[in-house]
C-alpha cells in the first residue's frame, strides 16, 4: 500500500463508504479522521495503478466535496452521534497588537510581528489571522490556524485537506478573547490570559439551528408547496392507477440531494427514477409517443448512405460530383441540408487525411469545438430564423424563472449558462442548450451526470416559458419539443424534452454517436448527421407551433358571444427546482467579520 494511504482502503473498492472507515479509524478526533480519509482517497487517485480504485476514489471524493455534499453530510451526521470521541475546539482570543505565536489546550494565541505590523495595520482582522505561515520575532514559523485545526502542519504530506468544503453550514466553535498583560519580565506565554467568561466571535443571534440546516431545505417546502397546487384530476395517471406525480412527490420530498424529481422531471437514463416504476409501468411513461417522431428524408438519406463509404479517395471523388437531384439548380430553401452533408463531409476528410489519428487524450475542448463540432453542428442551422449562440450562453428561460419574485431593490440573477444556446433571432424564445466537455464520460460519469441535469433544468425552463407562450393550451403544448446536445471529445448524445401528460417533463435520450478518427463503415459520419438533422427538424417543428399559435378560427373569431374576457389558462407546469446556494467562501468571510467583535490596536513598541 503506497504512502499515507490508511489501511481501510486494503478491502474491495465496492466495500468503501465513509461511515465504515470513521468507524474503523482509530484517529483520535473527527477533523483527523476526516483528514486521513480525504489524504488516502486523494492518493488513491494520484497514485494507484488499478482503474477501479482510483474511479471508486474520485467517486467519493465528489461525494463529499460537490454538490449536493451527501457524504459531508453523512459525515456530520456521524459525528453527532460520536461526541465523545470529538477533540477540542480551536478558539481565537481576542487580539491585542498580537500575532498567532502558539496553541495551548485548544486556546491559540497570537502575537504579532514587528516585522510586518505595518502593512498589518490596513488588513482587516480575517486577513490578519489566515496568513498561511506567521513568523515570530525568533523567526519561527506558526502554522495556519487551519492547519493546527486539522493537527497538521508539516509540510506537503501533511497538508489538510478541506474537509469543511460547505463553510458557511455549520457553526464553528466559539472564538473567544484574551487579555494581554503588560508586566515586564513575563514570558509570551504568561502574557496572555483566557477570560473566565469571554465574549464569543460571533453575534449571539447565530444559533445552531441556522449553521446545520441544509440548504436544500427551503427548497424543499417549495417542492412541497408546487406539489398541493396540482389538481389531481390531471395529473398523469397510469393503466395501473398510480399517479406520477404522487409516486415523484412522495420519494423526492424527503430527498437531501438535488434530483430531477424535485422538478418533477423524468430522464430516461435515471436509475433511481427507474426504480419508482413497474417494468410495464417504465415502458407507458418512457414510449408514450405524443407526435410522431421526425423522419429523415429520402434525398437526405440517400446522400448520406452514398458518401458512406471507405476510401479516402473515393470519398473525395464523390464529394466533388453534382449532388442535387436530377441536375436541377441549387435552391437554397431546398437543397440547404444537402449543401450541409457534403460540407460536413469536406470538413472531416481533411482530419480524416491526416497520418495520424487527430482525436487523441491530448486535445482540448476547444480543440473539438472548433474542428469538428463546428463544422458539423454550427452550419446546419444557418438557413434558420435561429442564432446557436455559443461561448456559455445565458439562458433568458432560465434567467425569468430565477428572477420571477424579483423586487425592484434586489439585484438580477443571471440565467444558467451553456455551451450553446438555440435563440429565436432577435428574440428571448429558446429552442434548445448545448453542454460540451473535453472528454465523453459514460453515464455513470461525474461530469455526464452533472452536465445532463444541468443541462435538463435549463431546458424544462425553456420549454416552460414556450409553454406559456402557447397560453398553455394542451393541442399545442403536447406538441411542443426542445432539444439537448451533449458532446465530449468525439462524441455526441442528442436529448429531447417535452410535456406529455400531466405536470410531467420528460426527457428521451437518443444513442451515443461517435466520429471516428479514421473513414471506416463501422462508425459511419453519416449516423452523426442524421442526429444533427434530427435535432434540426425537432427545432422547426417547434418554431412552427410558436407560429400558428395565435391563428384565428375564421369561423367564430367575429361572433357576438366572444366579448374579449376569458378565464386564465389552468397552470399546466412547474417550477424548475433551484439549486441549493453553495456558501462561497468570500461570502463566509463577509459574514463573519459582519459579527466580529474584535478590534486590532496599532503596535506597541513598549511591548517588544
Amino acid at each position: 500500500m503506497f504512502k499515507h494511504i490508511h489501511e481501510y482502503f486494503n478491502r474491495k473498492s465496492a466495500e468503501w463508504t465513509i461511515i465504515g472507515f470513521l468507524n474503523e479509524c482509530e484517529e483520535g478526533t473527527f477533523r483527523k479522521k476526516i483528514d486521513s480519509y480525504l489524504k488516502s482517497l486523494q492518493n488513491i487517485v494520484d497514485l494507484d495503478p488499478e482503474r477501479k480504485r482510483k474511479e471508486r476514489a474520485r467517486e467519493l471524493l465528489d461525494a463529499y466535496k460537490e454538490r449536493p455534499y451527501h457524504d459531508y453530510h453523512v459525515a456530520r451526521e456521524w459525528e453527532k452521534e460520536h461526541k465523545s470521541v470529538s477533540g477540542p475546539s480551536i478558539h481565537f482570543h481576542q487580539i491585542t497588537d498580537s500575532s498567532v505565536v502558539g496553541i495551548n489546550s485548544g486556546s491559540l494565541y497570537v502575537n504579532r510581528s514587528k516585522r510586518n505590523h505595518e502593512e498589518d495595520d490596513f488588513k482587516n482582522p480575517i486577513e490578519q489571522i489566515t496568513k498561511k505561515e506567521r513568523q515570530t520575532k525568533s523567526g519561527r514559523k506558526i502554522p495556519d490556524y487551519r492547519e493546527l485545526a486539522s493537527g497538521s502542519s508539516e509540510g506537503d504530506d501533511n497538508a489538510s485537506f478541506d474537509y469543511e468544503q460547505p463553510i458557511i453550514e455549520e457553526k464553528t466553535s466559539a472564538i473567544h478573547s484574551t487579555k494581554r498583560v503588560k508586566s515586564s519580565g513575563q514570558t509570551d506565554s504568561e502574557k496572555y490570559q483566557v477570560l473566565d467568561d469571554p465574549e464569543t466571535f460571533f453575534n449571539e443571534d447565530y444559533t445552531d439551528d441556522e449553521f446545520n440546516t441544509s440548504p436544500i431545505e427551503a427548497d424543499l417546502k417549495k417542492f412541497k408547496e408546487a406539489y398541493l397546487t396540482m389538481d389531481p384530476d390531471y395529473m398523469w395517471t397510469l393503466k395501473t392507477g398510480r399517479k406520477v406525480e404522487t409516486v415523484i412527490y412522495e420519494f423526492a420530498k424527503s430527498l437531501h440531494r438535488e434530483s430531477y424529481l424535485h422538478s418533477f422531471i423524468i430522464n430516461d437514463a435515471d436509475v433511481e427514477t427507474k426504480s419508482l416504476f413497474s417494468p410495464e409501468e417504465w415502458k407507458e411513461i418512457k414510449n408514450l409517443e405524443v407526435i410522431d417522431r421526425p423522419k429523415l428524408d429520402p434525398c437526405h438519406k440517400e446522400l448520406l448512405r452514398k458518401y458512406t463509404v471507405n476510401d479516402i479517395k473515393k470519398l473525395r471523388s464523390l464529394l466533388f460530383e453534382l449532388f442535387i437531384p436530377d441536375g436541377k439548380e441549387y435552391n437554397r430553401n431546398i437543397h440547404f441540408c444537402l449543401d450541409y452533408i457534403n460540407n460536413a463531409y469536406r470538413g472531416i476528410l481533411r482530419l480524416w487525411e491526416m497520418d495520424e489519428n487527430p482525436f487523441d487524450s491530448l486535445k482540448l475542448e476547444g480543440w473539438f469545438e472548433m474542428n469538428v463540432w463546428g463544422r458539423l453542428i454550427d452550419p446546419a442551422f444557418d438557413n434558420l430564423n435561429i442564432d446557436l449562440i455559443r461561448g456559455e450562453g445565458m439562458s433568458f428561460a432560465s434567467s425569468e424563472r430565477k428572477n420571477i419574485q424579483r423586487k425592484i431593490n434586489d439585484h438580477k440573477k443571471f440565467g444558467r449558462k451553456g455551451d450553446g444556446v438555440f435563440r429565436l433571432h432577435k428574440g428571448r424564445l429558446e429552442f434548445g442548450a448545448i453542454e460540451a466537455g473535453r472528454n465523453w464520460e459514460e453515464i455513470n460519469g461525474t461530469k455526464y451526470m452533472s452536465d445532463s441535469l444541468k443541462i435538463s433544468k435549463m431546458l424544462k425552463d425553456m420549454l416552460d416559458k414556450l409553454i406559456r407562450e402557447c397560453k398553455m393550451k394542451e393541442n399545442l403544448v403536447k406538441k411542443l419539443k426542445v432539444i439537448g446536445i451533449l458532446h465530449g471529445a468525439n462524441r455526441l448524445q442528442v436529448l429531447t424534452i417535452d410535456h406529455p401528460e400531466g405536470y410531467i417533463t420528460r426527457i428521451n435520450r437518443n444513442n451515443v454517436q461517435e466520429v471516428a478518427g479514421r473513414l471506416t463503415n463501422s462508425k459511419p459520419l453519416a449516423l452523426v448527421l442524421k442526429e444533427v438533422l434530427y435535432a434540426r427538424s425537432i427545432i422547426i417543428a417547434t418554431m412552427d407551433v410558436i407560429d400558428k399559435k395565435d391563428d384565428l378560427k375564421i369561423e367564430t373569431f367575429l361572433d357576438d358571444s366572444d366579448d374579449g374576457y376569458h378565464t386564465p389558462p389552468t397552470n399546466i407546469t412547474t417550477n424548475t427546482f433551484t439549486t441549493p446556494n453553495k456558501s462561497r467562501t468570500k461570502d463566509m468571510i463577509n459574514e463573519i467579520k459582519n459579527s466580529v467583535k474584535i478590534t486590532i490596536p496599532r503596535y506597541d513598541r513598549q511591548l517588544f
